[in-house]
Order: C-alpha cells, then sequence, then structure tokens
C-alpha cells in the first residue's frame, strides 16, 4: 500500500486504523514490556506488506517502492507509570509491574511522541535542538491541544522558553502551565534510569541553560518535583480548580 493510496482513502483507511488507535491507548505496557503491543505491530505490518527488522525491543518495517527519496516516519509504544483520568471512553484502566517491584497504573501520555524523526536523531547522537528544531514539535503540540480542548488534555513537554509557550498559547488560547522543578542532578539520575530511551543524560544541561521559567504575567504554577507523585496531582489538581474559578 502507497502513501499516496492511504491518504487518498483515508476514510477507509480510518475504519481499521481507529479502532486500533483506541486498543492500543487502551491497553499501554510499560518500557521494554510491550510484549502485546509488538505483536499487534508486527502483524499489522504483515498485513500492509511491510518487510520487518527487530531492532532491541521494537521494529523496523521497511516498504519500498521504487528508486528515489527515503522517508522515515518513527513512534514510541511504551507506556507511562500515570493513571489516565481523561474521561474518555477508551481510556486505559490497566497496571503494570515497574523495575522496582510495584504496581502502577499506566497509560500512553509522552509528549515526546510528536517529535519529528529528525529531532529524536540528533538527540540521539547528543546533539542539543535548536529553537527551529523545535518549531515542527510545538506546532504539533499546539494542534493535539486544540484538538482535545474538550473536554480537555494534558500532555507533557518541555516548553523551556517563553518563545515556545507563546507560541503553544497562539495555538491553543487558555492554555495553563504547570512546571515540575527541581535540581538538576535528579533529573540526570532520572534521565539515566531509563532504558534505551533516545535522549541521553548529556543533554540535561543543555536543557538547564535554555530554560526560562515561568513569568509573572503566564498562567502556570511551579512544583518541585522531587516529592511523591500523588502529593503533585493533588497540588497541580488544588492550582487547577482555583485557576479555572479565577
Amino acid at each position: 500500500m502507497s502513501g499516496r493510496t492511504v491518504c487518498s482513502n483515508y476514510d477507509s483507511v480510518k475504519v481499521w486504523q481507529e479502532p486500533l488507535y483506541k486498543d492500543l491507548h487502551q491497553h499501554p505496557e510499560l518500557s521494554m514490556q510491550e510484549e502485546r503491543t509488538l505483536g499487534i505491530i508486527k502483524d499489522k505490518l504483515s498485513d500492509l506488506g511491510f518487510y520487518q527488522i527487530e531492532v532491541g525491543g521494537g521494529v523496523v518495517g521497511v516498504l519500498e517502492n521504487g528508486a528515489g527519496p527515503t522517508v522515515m516516519l518513527r513512534a514510541d509504544f511504551d507506556g507511562l507509570p500515570v493513571k489516565e483520568d481523561t474521561g474518555l471512553d477508551y481510556a486505559s484502566t490497566d497496571t503494570a509491574v515497574d523495575q522496582e517491584g510495584n504496581t502502577v497504573p499506566v497509560m500512553h501520555a509522552c509528549g515526546h511522541d510528536l517529535h519529528t524523526a529528525a529531532n529524536v536523531a540528533k538527540m540521539s547522537r547528543g546533539l542539543s535542538l535548536t529553537d527551529e528544531d523545535r518549531k515542527p514539535w510545538l506546532t504539533a503540540v499546539g494542534s493535539w491541544l486544540t484538538d482535545h480542548r474538550s473536554p480537555g488534555a494534558v500532555t507533557a513537554c518541555s516548553a523551556l522558553k517563553r518563545s515556545y509557550r507563546d507560541q503553544l498559547r497562539a495555538a491553543c488560547p487558555g492554555i495553563v502551565f504547570i512546571h515540575l522543578a527541581g535540581d538538576q542532578h535528579i533529573v540526570i539520575d532520572r534521565v539515566a534510569s531509563r532504558p534505551d530511551h533516545f535522549m541521553p543524560p548529556s543533554l540535561v544541561a543543555s536543557q538547564y541553560e535554555t530554560l526560562e521559567p515561568l513569568q509573572d504575567d503566564e498562567t502556570g504554577i511551579t512544583l518541585n518535583f522531587d516529592q511523591p507523585v500523588d502529593d503533585l496531582v493533588h497540588a497541580a489538581r488544588q492550582w487547577l480548580g482555583t485557576a479555572t474559578a479565577a
């Protein structure tokens, strides 16, 4: 199936893509535990005629269509240890056992899913992103937030600069920000503990150098991330209730 066929027959493709999307969203798996998800992806690639190459815990699907430019699309398919509270009829209620042996809720909630393949490749090489690199990613994040404005949505992203946040505000007026702040060395340790993630710990310092904290005229709150997740969620919800009322 060519890219042209997919685009020109979107309605017929949506018939199977939407149920597939909802099923994968409803049944997330933690990083390096994605056996069910990987199996579904491999089956669908086979159905579409893709040659497959297994890489680590993932798979590469190759579709040859003669001479010409090569197009690369990438996607993460691991879930995060976060409880979904979106109210969607296909929301995740699944749990999993993490590396420490704790049973945790799981959902698909990663803003990095919207990064371009070029950005991921660049960060994988230990190179920092520029403002120009981040523009398409911020555009994608803003578009996603706009599409999910009703009943509301939360996404995690490193909107480090005021100008980045201004771009998101322009796309989705009324957006608010929760800045999770804390010690750089804790972040480095946490990034180092993530298996097979594209961003190396060496890039954390550049993130902090780029960071511009929320300014007084920005609607948002800053919370110290070095506290229990439940406490952070409670504080954020409490502030959101106050901000909404205001």
